[in-house]
């Protein structure tokens, strides 16, 4: 049994063009804290035609690689007071990434261990669901209570189109690094212990 999740607001979510949606007319993503320790409860809901989205065959939870070349749901994660981020990637297939970056795009390590306990990704009709629960606190070493986060997804086709999906774009071309895009605040209520 998964640990209950603390209530979270979903954010809607923009794609970078309104050309290439890949079909989905809308997506949102909510994180927050859940009764287990520092493990948070990442879920992004999509509309429109579902159908279409390419994901990989479903596999046992373990760190993938490259996970942002097809369908890959992200959560990035910058304390306050300093340029230092980090970025996890998870796939609807069950595989997982992460990263550690000093600043922007300049990368300090890639983490080998994060204890993710739930990855469902569930269809029904015109709406899809991806949930992941994960413990975000030992994996950062700490708990970022102060802490700007950027919620974004990748959207592949099925035809291979793709679509990039954030709570505000930047920049001329798709970029989830850009700090300024990092708009969300940490998630109110309780936090994560």
């Amino acid at each position: 049994m998964q640990p209950a999740a603390q209530h979270a607001a979903a954010r809607s979510l923009v794609p970078f063009s309104l050309e290439h949606t890949c079909g989905l007319t809308a997506v949102s993503a909510s994180l927050a804290g859940t009764d287990d320790d520092s493990a948070c409860r990442l879920v992004f809901t999509m509309s429109g035609d579902v159908s279409g989205i390419k994901r990989a065959p479903r596999a046992p939870i373990s760190q993938g690689k490259d996970l942002w070349r097809t369908t890959c749901f992200e959560l990035f994660c910058a304390p306050d007071g300093g340029e230092a981020y980090w970025e996890f990637n998870f796939a609807p297939s069950g595989q997982w990434d992460a990263f550690h970056f000093s600043a922007e795009r300049r990368l300090e390590k890639r983490l080998s261990f994060l204890r993710v306990t739930e990855s469902v990704f569930r269809q029904d009709g015109s709406t899809a669901t991806f949930a992941v629960t994960f413990d975000l606190g030992a994996a950062l070493g700490f708990l970022p209570t102060k802490a700007k986060i950027g919620l974004t997804a990748v959207i592949e086709a099925k035809g291979g189109a793709k679509s990039f999906w954030a709570r505000t774009h930047r920049r001329d071309q798709p970029d989830f690094h850009d700090r300024r895009s990092f708009i969300t605040p940490w998630p109110g209520g309780r936090e994560p212990r």
